[in-house]
């Protein structure tokens, strides 16, 4: 390689270093304008945690009616899901499949939220759901043998 085809490949590395430099300063100063730990909650909308584990589901037990945005976290070593619906009948007494999963096509039962597919460990997902109307809720991981494990809660709405 000649000197000056050497000197030509160093300004060309050069050029693209301050790119970069840029690029990562214009990121940096964006990142530092938002605020820390902040989601943005769409307009009229309450947030609720919900967390699963092995096998259980921490959520409120009550709620004000209204929006929500749900921030689903799977703090198990397994995948997990949730589903929620709007029954009277309690968590622990759903209708069943013959394979001791909830009939989630039962007509007693009216779907108000679902994750979509399982969270694998340590994911979190954000979830809408109206709960407008005040009442009984179900939330269920509805995974093969996850009910049956006690993966379920009430949720009433006032």
């Amino acid at each position: 390689m000649s000197g000056l085809e050497r000197s030509s490949l160093l300004k060309t590395i050069f050029v693209v270093l301050i790119m970069l430099v840029v690029l990562a300063s214009a990121l940096i100063v964006d990142l530092a304008r938002r605020p820390a730990g902040a989601l943005n909650v769409p307009k009229g909308y309450a947030v609720a945690q919900v967390t699963v584990t092995d096998y259980a589901i921490q959520a409120p037990a009550s709620l004000p009616k209204g929006d929500y945005e749900f921030v689903l976290t799977n703090r198990g070593s397994v995948p997990h899901e949730l589903v929620m619906w709007a029954t009277k009948a309690s968590a622990s007494a759903l209708p069943l499949r013959k394979d001791g999963s909830v009939d989630e096509e039962s007509d007693l039962l009216d779907s108000v939220l679902d994750s979509g597919s399982s969270l694998v460990p340590g994911e979190t997902r954000i979830l809408f759901a109206d709960l407008t109307e005040a009442g009984h809720y179900a939330l269920v991981c509805n995974l093969p043998m996850h009910y049956r494990l006690g993966m379920r809660q009430d949720l009433n709405v006032h």
